[in-house]
């Protein structure tokens, strides 16, 4: 689950998914059509102590301007009293070459840092980040949340690792199904507005599918 795809430099496509709660990875010499599955596994669970003792991915990975690959992903444990039974934050590793991946020390997005004052942990979740990197080098990190938003939420950080502000640029509320939007993967252009395509769906999984939005503030 959860196609996370890479450009090499060497013309080689990367692909990063999510596989027994891990993240694996399958490579492509002919632009990405035929893959083989590449030995070992790109991030494991426990990196991160209890925060990704049961699960890994998805993830959504960056080039950044010293030709380092920066992935952002979603660990999480089990726990009752959290949503769905699970809490979550967004980590990051860092890579060289995108195959050999180490963790980076600290949380990127953990939901009770931005939280509504009195909601309950069962209300709190993370999941599904996207990174972007911007013209002027910052990360712009969309994902959807709970407790901190309800919707789809963005962050900007001028290092990406520091996401100190969260804001919600796409409220559940407006959306009409009365369902979150999730599963984001987000088009930037130069001359046009950003589009951002999600998954929505109602509650009775009678209407699905995927949707898009434009963004309407271009000074973010």
């Amino acid at each position: 689950a959860f196609p996370d795809a890479l450009l090499l430099s060497d013309g080689r496509v990367r692909l990063q998914y999510q596989r027994d709660g891990l993240i694996n990875s399958a490579i492509s010499e002919d632009g990405g059509l035929t893959f083989v599955q590449e030995p070992g596994i790109r991030v494991p669970t426990g990196w991160h102590g209890d925060l990704d003792r049961d699960k890994v991915g998805p993830s959504t990975t960056v080039l950044l301007s010293n030709g380092k690959f920066r992935m952002y992903y979603r660990g999480d444990y089990s726990d009752d009293s959290y949503f769905n039974g699970v809490k979550t934050v967004i980590l990051s590793a860092i890579s060289e070459d995108g195959l050999n991946w180490a963790p980076e020390d600290g949380v990127r997005v953990a939901p009770e840092d931005w939280v509504h004052p009195g909601t309950a942990d069962n209300r709190l979740y993370v999941d599904d980040p996207e990174a972007v990197v911007a013209d002027d080098g910052r990360v712009h990190l969309y994902f959807w949340g709970m407790g901190m938003c309800y919707g789809t939420c963005l962050s900007v950080s001028d290092d990406g690792l520091s996401f100190d502000v969260v804001e919600q640029v796409l409220a559940t509320s407006d959306l009409g199904l009365g369902r979150w939007p999730d599963d984001h993967t987000i088009l930037p252009q130069e001359n046009s507005p950003w589009l951002m395509y999600f998954r929505m769906g109602s509650p009775d999984r009678k209407i699905q599918g995927i949707w898009v939005a434009e963004r309407t503030e271009s000074t973010r």
